[in-house]
C-alpha cells in the first residue's frame, strides 16, 4: 500500500494523472491540487491514526511509555514517514524481482521483502531511540522489541482499517450520485 487513503493500487481504478479521459474544463492546475488535496488528508489521517494508536498503546499497556502528547505526536509523524519509505522500498525490490523469471529471483524476491519489512522495524525502533531517548521506551520482552512489533502491527491493522471504511465510504457516495431521484 504505497500511500494510505490514496486509491493508486486498485485494480478498477488509476491515479487522476495516469487517467486518459480529457473532461471538458478540467486542468492540470485542478488535477495537481485534487491530487495535493488528497495527499494532505491522507497523510494527516494516517497520522492520526498513528497518533491514536501509539496513545491507547502508552495508557493501557506497560510496555509503552511516551512523556508526552507532543512527543508522541512526533513520533506518530516519524513512524508514517519511516513505514512509508519501507513500504515503498519493499514495493520497488519485489518489482524489480517481478521483472525477471525463474525460481531465483522469486526466492530472492520473498528473502528481500522478509529481511525489508523486518529490519525496517529494527531501524524505526533505533530511530525512535536515537530522536527520543528515554521520552519514548517500549520495554518487555526481548528488551521492548515485542511491544514495538505489537505497536507497529497494530498501526498497520488500523490503517488498513479505517483507508477501507473511508473507501467504502467513498464509493457508496460516488454509487448514490449516480442514482436519479
Amino acid at each position: 500500500m504505497p500511500s494510505l487513503f490514496i486509491n493508486t493500487n486498485r485494480a478498477f481504478r488509476k491515479p487522476l494523472w495516469q487517467n486518459k479521459v480529457k473532461a471538458p474544463g478540467i486542468t492540470y492546475r485542478a488535477i495537481t491540487d485534487l491530487i495535493l488535496h488528497k495527499l494532505f488528508v491522507g497523510y494527516t489521517l494516517a497520522v492520526l491514526v498513528d497518533l491514536t494508536v501509539l496513545n491507547l498503546f502508552e495508557e493501557f499497556w506497560s510496555y509503552v511509555t511516551i512523556q508526552s502528547f507532543t512527543v508522541s505526536l512526533a513520533a506518530a509523524i516519524l513512524l508514517q514517514v519511516l513505514l512509508k519509505l519501507s513500504i515503498a522500498a519493499e514495493h520497488r525490490l519485489a518489482n524489480y524481482f517481478k521483472s525477471k523469471e525463474g525460481l531465483a529471483p522469486k526466492v530472492y524476491r520473498g528473502l528481500s521483502t522478509y529481511i525489508i519489512l523486518v529490519g525496517s522495524k529494527i531501524i524505526m525502533l533505533e530511530a525512535i531511540n536515537i530522536l527520543f531517548g528515554d521520552k519514548v521506551t517500549f520495554s518487555g520482552p526481548l528488551n521492548g522489541v515485542v511491544a514495538f512489533f505489537a505497536v507497529i502491527f497494530a498501526i498497520l491493522i488500523a490503517e488498513i482499517t479505517i483507508s477501507k471504511v473511508y473507501f467504502a465510504l467513498e464509493d457508496k457516495q460516488a454509487e448514490s450520485e449516480k442514482i436519479p431521484n
